[in-house]
């Protein structure tokens, strides 16, 4: 029970897995079964018990959050409220609102599983759609989805989070070719700011021929290793790059042994 500073307090009653109703009163009044409240608000919620599995799903069935066995280690009230996405993220345009999930003061003690569904008003490409959770200023990717319109992902830490969609392709620097111990090899960079590099959908040519290559995602570095020492005649390097969402860029660079 909890006072507030105009001496009203404030009743939190675990309703059933749907809501928590959060009832006000004067505080010279009783509240019980039978008095009638001077107000009543109903909340998003689900009643959590220590070492037991739990699922909460919204009222339109567009979000449902799933809770292993061991996520929390006592009994308490989870919220799950919504907001409105303030603006664009970078590269990422917001489908319908976010949601959160607060626990108070209890840290969750495993990842919990989260499922959204786009809403039926979206008139974007769906394929382009994830599930995000913000990280900071900015918003991480979590999952994909099905081709059905849902998007799951897994998250321990439930900031607010939401779907977002990403059409921008990624961006590829300039190639050079450099010797370095070993051989040598083609260096440039391959970022994206929205849904993320898919490290498997990268690929570098050299005169139509593969490379061996390696990408490093937290500096978005590609190195990519030639068969043998090249000449001071042009060749064609060429890489493409996808997000994690399909979108994909390509990059052609005409380089030489001579390239600083």
């Amino acid at each position: 029970m909890k006072s507030s500073k105009d001496g009203a307090r404030l009743v939190v009653v675990p309703a059933d897995t749907q809501a928590t109703t959060l009832t006000w009163a004067p505080a010279d009044s009783s509240v019980d079964s039978t008095a009638a409240p001077a107000r009543t608000l109903t909340l998003p919620g689900l009643t959590c018990r220590a070492n037991e599995a739990g699922r909460w799903t919204s009222p339109d069935s567009s979000v449902t959050v799933r809770f292993p066995k061991g996520v929390f280690r006592e009994d308490l009230v989870a919220q799950f409220p919504a907001s409105d996405a303030q603006r664009r993220v970078k590269e990422l345009r917001p489908v319908g609102k976010l949601r959160r999930v607060e626990t108070g003061s209890v840290p969750l003690a495993g990842e919990v599983e989260i499922t959204m569904h786009a809403p039926d008003s979206f008139q974007g490409d769906l394929d382009r759609v994830a599930l995000y959770v913000q990280v900071g200023a900015d918003f991480r990717y979590l999952g994909g989805g099905d081709g059905r319109g849902a998007y799951t992902g897994k998250t321990q830490r439930p900031r607010p989070f939401g779907l977002f969609e990403d059409t921008v392709a990624p961006s590829i620097g300039p190639a050079k070719l450099v010797r370095r111990a070993g051989g040598w090899r083609a260096e440039l960079a391959v970022r994206d700011g929205g849904a993320g590099i898919d490290c498997d959908d990268i690929e570098v040519t050299l005169d139509g021929r593969a490379l061996l290559h390696e990408f490093d995602s937290e500096t978005g570095e590609v190195i990519a290793h030639l068969d043998a020492p090249p000449t001071s005649a042009a060749r064609t390097l060429r890489v493409t790059a996808g997000d994690r969402v399909g979108n994909r860029s390509q990059r052609t660079d005409e380089v030489t042994g001579r390239t600083p």
